[in-house]
C-alpha cells in the first residue's frame, strides 16, 4: 500500500509539473505577445511593463549575441541589423505591424516573431 501512495504522489506530481510547461509554451506565442503590445481598443494602452521589458530584452540581447559572433568571427553575417538607438517602443510597433500584416504567423514562438518582424523592418545592408 506505501508502494500505491508513494506512485500515487509522484505521478500526481508529474502531472502537476507538466500544466506550467503546457501553459508557458502556450503563452510564449506571437499571439500573446500581441495580447500584451497591442493597444486595448478601450483603453489606447498595452501591457507597458511586460512589452517593453520583452523588446528591451531581445534588442540588447540580439545585439550583444552579433556583437560578440563579430569579434570571433569576421565572416559572420547577422540575420538583420538594428540600428543603434532602436527603442523598446518601435520594436513594439514594428512587432504590432508584423503580426497584423501575418496573421498566419500567430502560432510562432514570440522569439521567432519578434526576429522575423525585425528582420523585415531592419534588414542588413
Amino acid at each position: 500500500m506505501k508502494h500505491f501512495a508513494a506512485a500515487a504522489l509522484l505521478l500526481a506530481g508529474l502531472v502537476l509539473a507538466a500544466a506550467p510547461a503546457q501553459a508557458a509554451e502556450y503563452n510564449n506565442t506571437a499571439l500573446n505577445l500581441l495580447w500584451d503590445c497591442d493597444d486595448d481598443p478601450q483603453t489606447g494602452q498595452s501591457d507597458q511593463i511586460f512589452c517593453h521589458g520583452y523588446m528591451t530584452g531581445f534588442i540588447e540581447g540580439y545585439s550583444n549575441q552579433t556583437h560578440n559572433e563579430k569579434t570571433y568571427d569576421p565572416a559572420y553575417r547577422p540575420l538583420f541589423c538594428i540600428p543603434v538607438g532602436v527603442t523598446a517602443e518601435q520594436a513594439r510597433r514594428v512587432f504590432v505591424k508584423w503580426v497584423n500584416d501575418h496573421p498566419e504567423g500567430l502560432h510562432l514562438p514570440r522569439v521567432i516573431a519578434v526576429a522575423l518582424a525585425l528582420k523585415d523592418a531592419f534588414p542588413c545592408k
